[in-house]
This record gives structure tokens, C-alpha cells and sequence, in this order.
């Protein structure tokens, strides 16, 4: 059961870091190392799991991952989090995290160019990982030709002046595919800037037949078009029948292909490859075993630890007088043997000693201990109730034969209260011993019982709350008037008759009417409007009872009494109105209407006139032009040999403009520069247009791919790590010593090359203090400086990659 358990563990843990590194493997090499995301904690650093080779943790950094031995807390290779005597207090992997703790890394905010992160962490496992802060707004503007100029919205820097269109928008044309001898066109639109263009389809044979003629090529015959050809290579492009048989150390290998278009399966014969072998495990030793290939013969390791990763039967813990067995087998050579776990602590009980005292023993090595003073610790209920009796808390020393019970504990039972007629119950618990009892209490007068019944009407516009087994008032309250009254209200019919509005409570039911003044709003005459002298408005009066209903009330103008005088571009108008109510009269003002303004470019000068369309005056003799418009051609930066032109429109008469732009001669274009090797490690960068250089010696930056292979140490001769820069193609190598006594990756100078050396390389890039035992001249490409690239081969090379320098994946 450990050995699963401990199995499970490890690889939950190796599957996390892998995925860390094989993520950081996708990144350029050429990034710094604090941009390198380690999800670690900083109290990680005191934890160090190079040093892990122990049975409990499967690392012996003598913190607890299987829970089984006392540990006094801490963070375990910054994974998982336990408390006093293994207890887990949460685990990433199922720990709903917070985010309230305080992060070991300040935030990186986000640049133009860049995304930032927000750190955060768990406060309850230490769990520390970050969230992408996107760049900032941009905005793209069509160069043509495929490409757009990026500004940033947000701060107004010119981030590219010219970035290649992303082709993911929807064109507003459709493709038109190629025939036998017409070609066509595949629409495209960029969905940042929306320039769109179109690639050309050649043009292609609708209905071609192949016709294999055995020797890997094929004739060809177009039904649609009449076309023939022969002899035309196949094109390796299908699905083979056989699969293909890879090369080892002594046997060629065999490439399987077939042509898509006419069906022929061929072969191709692949080399010999000498790092590809068969291993066995062999000459097992007492927790070692040889690495030999059983081919041709090739000794990988002459004695290898065994990695002790499974239980062949269970462990026997250990007690105070016995050592205990951590039985095991290695996965690889299946080598079974046993560790012994040294002596555990004892098995400490206590029995009494006289009065008031006991003495502790072992129960297994029956070793007897110190004498201590009993304490209360158990509790018994008694034989006399509300009463119970106190014992040690260890042994069966009896301290005290009856003491009261304090009734502090949560009864069984609710209590019951007393009422006006019944009597109450009042429970109770003993929090020690666990006795229950009751207590009775007395009818209470004022606690009456609510029943079914409990409000009757006054007939006063009032009821009372009422006991309805006593029949004693208990308070008077004023109805609410909140029911439906079973008579319709009688409201008053005009300014002279009152009226009656009824209502009933919705408690008692009792019903009644309030009476309602006359309504001195309702007129039952006609309206009297009584002009008030001057233009727009009238009063109204009642005409049945004289009584003034509005004072003051605008008049409709919905009559006439002459002809409106209409506006014109620069005159007022008049609208002549009466009131249809009053027959007041008067007129409003109709505004001048402006006027419509047409505007014509001047050709010798930027600036323009405008005309009136409705009167013809010519309001603007010449005026600049404002440059508000858009132009149709995007403004292009000048770079070291060529103008730059900035291009506007004016938005009022259309004109179009050019303000030309001096040559910049630090404006190199991108994809003119190039790099010329100096043979030393550096290299010259120069302008393709200009011809200046632009750098005299920069470093070379050592990602390219070598095509000389790696070549390891031997015990007489020194090896060659090959590097290659991805800018010059300056290739070289750095000399590795003969008879290096590290393997290749082995960074922690553990034995082995797992993931403690790839964490260990990340941490020294992020900066972290490395303990004494770190050795870089083990750096997988033995280059005596650590780099990113170590740690991605030794990831890919634990994920099953074929890595020359590291040799074969266990």
C-alpha cells in the first residue's frame, strides 16, 4: 500500500514539473530568466529535493508524503503542505486556492509590445502561479501590399512600422477556384487593419488519372481537358500498407511510403543508427544492475542504483524493540530486496499507582516511566441524579465519587414554556458526563397561548388582541382599513354633492365609511376661457359655479387669422396663429434657415470656397483646408534612403494632400538588415539599402542547430559541444574535458539526471541561492554556463526524447 502510495505521489509531482519545463521548452531562447514561470514557493528553498533519496518521501529531506512519519510541518518541493504528525492541510491539486497570500515575485506589468503578470498565491498551500495581463490597445492602419503600421491607443508609441496583415478576416468577395488552364483567386482580408487581397490559384487539372508505372513515377491523363503527361514523380503523399520499421544499432531500418495519386507503395532503406538500442538489465547486485545492450553489446551503466519505485509485499513498521522493513523492487531490473526502518518510539499507556497518581509503561517493551499526579479526564454519571463521578483522565483512579452536574451541555429535547393555563418544561444537559433531567415551571398569567381566534371587533374603528382561553384583552389596536369592503364607495358627483368612501380590517372584518368632501374639481358646466391680455395664454373659469380652474393655460395656436410670411437663408420668418379656445392672436418668429453650403477645392493652394446651394451667394471667398478627412493612401515612414510621405484629406471639399518626409537614416527596415560572421563568436550587423553598419560586434546568440553532432567525452579524450548562431551561422564548438568525472545533466551531483536537475537550472536562472554541491560544468551541453536549453533537454529527454548528450532514456 506505501509503495502505491508513494509511486502515486511521484509521478503526480513529476507530471506537474514536466509540464512546467515542456511549456518553457515552446518559449524563445533568447528570453530572460525572470520571465520563466516556477510555480515554487520561497520556503521551498530550505527543502531541497536533490538531497531526496530517503524511503517515507521518496526524497529524505525529511519532510512527510505519505503521512507515516512525524514531522513538525513545512513545504515539501513546493507541492504539497502537512501539519504536526503528517496531517495534510491541502493540496494543490484539489485546494479551491484563495489567492489571498502574498506572492515571492512582484507583478510585471504589461507593455506595448508585451503581456504582464499578475502574481497571486493560495494563503492556504502556499500554491503561487500568475494571470496574463494582456498588452495594450492598438490600433492598425493599411500600408498595402499586405501589410499595416501598429500604434498603441494607450500611450501613442509606434510599435511596428510594418507588421504583415494576419489574413483572418471574412472578405467581402468570394474565391473563385481554378480550372484546367485558368487560375484563380483565394480571397483574403486582414481582421486588424481590413486591407484585402487575393493569392493566386494556378491553375490545376479537374479530372486527372494517374497511372502507376512501378517505378515510383506515374502518367497522368486529364478527362475534362484532354492534357497528358508521363513519367511524373509520385508524390509520397498517401497512407503506406505497412508501417515503418525504425533503424537500431545493428539493423537498417525500412521507410514506408505510397503515392495519393496513383497508389503505388514503395520503400525506402533508412541507416544504421547508433544511439538507437536495446537495452536489458543485467549482473543485478544488491541494489545495482548493468545497462547493456543486447544487440551490440553496448554498456550504458555498470552499476546503475536500483530506483526501489515498487513494493513486492508488505513493510513491517517498527516498534521500540524491533527495527521495522521497507520492502521494495526496482521497476527497471525488478531486483527485490529490503531497507531497514530503525526503532520507533513506545507504545505509551497508563495504570494507577495509589491514590491520586499512576506511573506510564510501555505496553511492548513493558519499560516502566515516570509517576504523575492524576488529572480529571473522564466523567460517569452517578447513582444519585444530577450527580456524576470523576476519573483520570488516563488510568481508572476514581478522584471524585459524586460532584453536581453543571448543566452546561445542549439537551435533547426544546424546552416547553409555560402559559396561562399549562405549566412549562425547562431541560437540561450535563456537558461532562452526559446527563439529562427537566425542570418544571409554574403557569405563567402573562404568557398566553396564541390560538385560531384572537382579535374581535370594537365597533369604534378599533379591535383587540384578545387570550381565547382566559378571554382577557391583551392590547387594543386601530383597524387597517386593508380589506374589501362589501359596499362600492359613492364618490361625489361635482363640485356640490360630498361623497362616501368605505373600507373594512382585514384582522376583525368590522366595516365602515369615511364621507368624502365635494369634489371642487369635477364642474358640471361648461368652461369659460378669459383672455388675459396679452399674446399666449388664457384663464378658465367654471361656468356653472364662477370658480377659477386654471389661472393661467397657453393657448392652443391651433387657428389662423393670415398667411405665415416664410424664412429664407438670412431672414426671419412669421407665423401667424390663433387660439381656437379664446380667439387670441399673435405670431412666433420662423428662424433664418442657414445657409446650405457647398465647398470647391483650390488647386494651386490647400485651401477651398463654399457657395450657397439655395441662394447661390458665395459665403467663403478662401479658407485652409482643415485636414480632418481620411485618405485613401496610408501615411508611409520614411526609412535611411527613401522619402516617407504623411497623406491627408480635407473632410470639407475633398482634397487630397502629401507632406513629404525627409529621409531617417536610423530608419532601417527590418528585412533589410543582415548579419555578416567575424569567426570569433560575434558578428557584424549592416543595412541592405544603406550600407551602414548598425552593429560592430554583437555576441552570437548560440540557437541555431549545429550540423556537427555532439561528441562526448571519453577517459583519454576531450569532447566537443557544437553550437551554431541562428543570425551569422557561425558554427564552433567548446572544448569538454577528458575524463570528466559528472555525467552529462547531472547538475545536483546526485547520480542520476531526473527532474532535480532541471528544477535546479530553473532556479538558478531565476536567480535562486544554489547550495555548494552544484556543479555547471554538468550542464547537458557541457558548456560550463547554464542556459534555458539545459533544462528543456532534460525534460524532453524525460518525456521519452532522443537526447545524444544525455543517451538513453531510462
Amino acid at each position: 500500500m506505501k509503495g502505491r502510495l508513494e509511486n502515486n505521489m511521484k509521478k503526480n509531482i513529476t507530471a506537474l514539473l514536466l509540464a512546467l519545463l515542456i511549456a518553457a521548452a515552446a518559449l524563445p531562447l533568447n528570453i530572460s530568466a525572470e520571465d520563466i514561470p516556477i510555480n515554487l514557493s520561497a520556503a521551498d528553498v530550505s527543502a531541497d529535493i536533490s538531497a531526496c533519496e530517503g524511503s517515507y518521501c521518496g526524497g529524505g529531506c525529511g519532510y512527510d508524503c505519505g503521512g507515516l512519519s512525524p514531522v513538525t510541518g513545512g513545504i515539501h518541493a513546493g507541492i504539497t503542505l502537512y501539519g504536526a504528525v503528517g496531517d495534510l492541510l491541502a493540496d494543490p491539486d484539489t485546494c479551491e486556492h484563495d489567492r489571498l497570500g502574498t506572492p515571492s515575485r512582484p507583478d510585471k506589468p504589461s507593455t506595448c509590445q508585451n503581456e504582464g503578470m499578475d502574481f497571486w498565491a493560495c494563503s492556504k498551500c502556499g500554491y503561487e502561479s500568475y494571470d496574463v495581463i494582456p498588452t495594450h490597445n492598438r490600433v492598425y492602419t493599411s500600408i498595402g501590399n499586405g501589410n499595416h503600421r501598429v500604434r498603441c491607443l494607450d500611450c501613442g508609441q509606434m510599435i511596428s512600422y510594418g507588421e504583415n496583415c494576419d489574413r483572418k478576416g471574412t472578405p467581402s468577395n468570394a474565391d473563385e477556384p481554378a480550372t484546367c488552364t485558368t487560375d484563380g483567386k483565394d480571397w483574403w482580408k486582414c481582421s486588424k487593419c481590413g486591407y484585402e487581397s487575393y493569392d493566386v490559384i494556378p491553375a490545376s487539372h479537374q479530372s486527372p488519372q494517374y497511372t502507376s508505372g512501378g517505378d515510383g513515377t506515374h502518367d497522368v491523363l486529364c478527362t475534362a481537358c484532354g492534357y497528358t503527361a508521363a513519367s511524373e514523380p509520385c508524390d509520397r503523399k498517401g497512407r503506406p500498407a505497412n508501417t515503418d520499421v525504425p533503424s537500431d544499432c545493428t539493423t537498417p531500418g525500412t521507410d514506408y511510403w505510397a503515392c495519393s495519386k496513383c497508389g503505388y507503395q514503395g520503400a525506402d532503406t533508412l541507416p544504421l543508427n547508433p544511439d538507437n538500442h536495446c537495452f536489458d538489465y543485467i549482473d543485478k547486485n544488491n541494489g545495482t544492475h548493468k545497462i547493456k545492450c543486447v544487440a551490440c553489446g553496448f554498456v550504458a551503466a555498470e552499476a546503475e542504483p536500483c530506483d526501489k519505485d515498487y513494493s513486492f509485499g508488505p513493510d513491517t513498521p517498527p516498534t521500540c524493540i524491533e527495527t521495522g522493513r521497507d520492502m521494495w523492487c526496482c521497476r527497471q531490473c525488478g531486483f527485490q530486496n529490503y531497507d531497514v526502518i530503525p526503532l520507533g518510539d513506545h507504545t505509551i499507556r497508563a495504570r494507577s499507582a495509589g491514590e491520586n497518581t499512576h506511573q506510564l509503561y510501555c505496553t511492548v517493551c513493558k519499560q516502566n516511566f515516570e509517576t504523575e499526579t492524576c488529572t480529571p479526564g473522564q466523567y460517569y454519571p452517578s447513582t444519585t441524579a444530577g450527580k456524576h463521578k470523576v476519573y483520570c483522565g488516563r488510568c481508572t483512579n476514581l478522584l471524585v465519587e459524586s460532584e453536581t452536574c453543571n448543566r452546561n451541555g445542549t439537551p435533547s429535547d426544546a424546552d416547553v414554556p409555560a402559559t396561562c393555563f399549562s405549566t412549562g418544561v425547562d431541560f437540561w444537559k450535563c456537558s461532562l458526563c452526559g446527563y439529562e433531567s427537566l425542570t418544571v415551571t409554574p403557569i405563567d398569567p402573562n404568557n398566553h397561548d396564541p390560538g385560531t381566534s384572537l382579535y374581535r371587533s370594537r365597533s369604534d374603528g378599533t379591535h383587540a388582541y384578545y387570550c381565547w382561553y382566559c378571554d382577557l384583552d391583551i392590547a387594543v389596536y386601530d383597524c387597517d382599513r386593508n380589506g374589501t369592503p362589501s359596499t362600492p364607495d359613492a364618490p361625489s358627483p361635482n363640485c356640490a354633492t360630498p361623497g362616501k368612501e368605505y373600507w373594512k380590517c382585514s384582522v376583525c372584518g368590522y366595516e365602515g365609511y369615511d364621507e368624502t368632501p365635494a369634489n371642487s374639481q369635477i364642474h358640471t358646466g361648461e368652461y369659460t376661457y378669459i383672455t388675459m391680455g396679452f399674446w399666449g395664454s388664457h384663464r378658465v373659469d367654471c361656468a356653472g359655479c364662477g370658480a377659477n380652474i386654471i389661472a393661467s393655460e397657453t393657448c392652443d395656436k391651433d387657428g389662423f387669422y393670415k398667411p405665415d410670411i416664410p424664412a429664407d437663408c438670412i431672414h426671419e420668418g412669421m407665423h401667424y396663429w390663433a387660439c381656437t379656445k379664446c380667439g387670441d392672436t399673435g405670431y412666433d418668429v420662423i428662424p433664418a434657415l442657414g445657409h446650405n453650403l457647398r465647398y470647391n477645392e483650390h488647386f494651386l493652394t490647400n485651401t477651398h470656397s463654399a457657395v450657397c446651394l439655395n441662394c447661390s451667394m458665395t459665403v467663403i471667398q478662401s479658407e485652409p483646408c482643415d485636414r480632418n478627412g481620411t485618405p485613401e493612401n496610408a501615411d508611409v515612414p520614411p526609412t535611411c534612403v527613401s522619402n516617407g510621405h504623411n497623406y491627408w484629406k480635407c473632410s470639407l471639399c475633398g482634397r487630397d494632400g502629401d507632406d513629404i518626409i525627409p529621409p531617417d537614416e536610423n530608419a532601417h527596415p527590418a528585412g533589410r538588415l543582415y548579419s555578416t560572421a567575424n569567426n570569433d563568436g560575434t558578428h557584424k550587423i549592416a543595412c541592405g539599402d544603406c550600407g551602414r553598419t548598425t552593429a560592430e560586434s554583437e555576441p552570437c546568440d548560440r540557437n541555431g542547430t549545429p550540423e556537427h553532432p555532439y561528441e562526448p567525452p571519453t577517459a583519454s579524450a576531450p569532447g566537443k559541444a557544437w553550437w551554431r548562431c541562428s543570425k551569422c551561422e557561425y558554427e564552433t564548438y567548446t572544448e569538454i574535458p577528458a575524463g570528466l568525472g559528472v555525467k552529462p545533466g547531472d547538475v545536483d551531483r546526485s547520480g542520476n539526471v531526473n527532474l532535480a536537475d532541471a528544477v535546479m537550472i530553473s532556479r538558478c536562472l531565476a536567480g535562486w541561492t544554489i547550495p555548494q554541491n552544484y556543479n555547471p560544468e554538468a550542464t547537458v551541453r557541457g558548456e560550463g554556463t547554464v542556459a534555458l536549453i539545459d533544462a528543456v533537454l532534460i525534460s524532453r529527454w524525460l518525456a521519452g526524447w532522443e537526447i545524444p548528450e544525455l543517451g538513453s532514456n531510462p
